[in-house]
C-alpha cells in the first residue's frame, strides 16, 4: 500500500466544495456501509487466524478500515449522518465457518465485491471529481486488502 493512508486522503477532502452535495454524501454513506461489511469479515478472519503474525497483520488491516471509516464519518454532514442512520446496520455477509481458509476466502470475496460495487455506484461520475476520488480511495484500499488475502491464501493453501 502507499505511504499515504486512505483516512488521510478522506480528511484532506473535508473542505472540498462537493462534500455537502447529496451525491458526495450518498457515496460517503455507501463507503461507510461497505467498510463496515469488510471490517466484519476481516475481524472474523483475524479471529480464525492460525498464527500470531496473521493475527497482527489482520489487526493492522482492521485498524486501517476503522481509521478510514472514522474519517468518512467525520466528513458526513447532518444529512449524510441521517442517511447512514437510516441504513441497515447489518454486516451480514460473514459466513459461519470458523476455518482460516474459509475466513480468508470470505474476506477476499467481500472486499472484491464491495470494491466493484462501490466503483459501479460512481461509474457515471466524471474522472477526477471529488465523488470519484472518494470512491477510488476506498476501492483502492479494498483491492489492497483483497490482494493481501489472495497472497495469504496462496502461501498457506498451495
Amino acid at each position: 500500500m502507499s505511504l499515504i493512508q486512505p483516512a488521510d486522503v478522506v480528511r484532506r477532502m473535508q473542505d472540498h466544495e462537493a462534500v455537502p452535495s447529496l451525491g458526495f454524501q450518498s457515496v460517503a454513506v455507501a463507503a461507510v456501509q461497505t467498510l463496515r461489511a469488510v471490517r466484519a469479515a476481516e475481524a472474523h478472519a483475524a479471529h480464525a487466524a492460525i498464527s500470531l503474525a496473521q493475527q497482527e497483520r489482520l489487526r493492522e488491516m482492521v485498524a486501517m478500515l476503522d481509521d478510514t471509516t472514522e474519517a468518512l464519518n467525520d466528513i458526513l454532514t447532518p444529512q449524510g449522518a441521517r442517511m447512514l442512520a437510516m441504513g441497515a446496520e447489518e454486516t451480514g455477509e460473514v459466513k459461519a465457518g470458523n476455518s482460516w481458509k474459509e475466513a480468508v476466502h470470505n474476506a477476499q470475496q467481500i472486499s472484491l465485491r464491495s470494491a466493484n460495487w462501490l466503483r459501479a455506484v460512481v461509474g457515471g461520475q466524471p474522472d477526477g471529481c471529488a465523488i470519484r476520488r472518494l470512491s477510488e480511495t476506498v476501492t483502492t484500499l479494498l483491492h489492497a486488502h483483497a490482494e493481501t488475502f489472495a497472497a495469504e491464501a496462496d502461501s498457506c493453501f498451495d
